[in-house]
């Protein structure tokens, strides 16, 4: 004998079981974009990382080879200090084979995008313009500080006839892709004087 219920769900069950399946993939889903989002981010930062650490190893190898010219009235080492477009650093150098040439790191506006660029050209007291070369795309800050010889503080800026103790470089980067991650560190050069006697 049957009495008149057929078997299965009512209506308010359905729709009560829709309403919760509802609210919890839309909270599984909030959260699912969330980390995606966290590890784009991450992702993102270790890669602006791992590019400021190639730029402190080439301006490492530079700051290694800083060399003297015997040109009179040329200074050993000569920074300046731009507010506004990030500071310039030159470095006279002497690479493994004996050549001698000047190097200079600053950031330049292209088509509205910064880059910090090392340009390297023959040693003289102009400013090098032959072979510039990108170490890093999105440049929002590049400032270059000295540590005086006499223990003074580090000053930014420098063009004095003997060479400063340190220079402490800071660089900060975005990446030009997601305007959103950025990076921001600073590493100091001890600056060696081996064989460098103040004229």
């Amino acid at each position: 004998m049957m009495n008149g219920r057929r078997a299965g769900f009512t209506l308010i069950e359905v729709v009560t079981v829709l309403a919760v399946l509802a609210v919890v993939s839309t909270l599984g889903g909030g959260v699912f974009f969330r980390m995606t989002s966290a590890w784009t981010d991450m992702r993102a930062h270790a890669e602006l990382d791992a590019r400021i650490d190639q730029v402190f190893a080439q301006i490492r190898r530079d700051v290694n080879e800083i060399h003297v010219p015997a040109i009179v009235g040329f200074p050993p080492l000569e920074g300046t200090a731009r507010d506004a477009e990030g500071d310039e650093v030159r470095l006279p150098v002497q690479a493994s084979g004996g050549q001698t040439g000047l190097v200079m790191y600053q950031v330049e506006a292209v088509a509205g995008a910064a880059r910090l660029v090392r340009t390297t050209g023959a040693l003289s007291p102009d400013r090098p313009d032959a072979n510039p070369m990108t170490i890093a795309e999105g440049a929002l800050g590049f400032a270059v500080e000295f540590a005086p010889r006499d223990g003074g503080p580090w000053v930014r800026g420098w063009n004095h006839a003997e060479l400063p103790a340190a220079m402490r470089v800071s660089i900060a980067l975005a990446d030009p892709a997601r305007p959103g991650p950025q990076a921001a560190r600073a590493a100091g050069f001890p600056v060696r004087v081996e064989g460098w006697a103040a004229r």
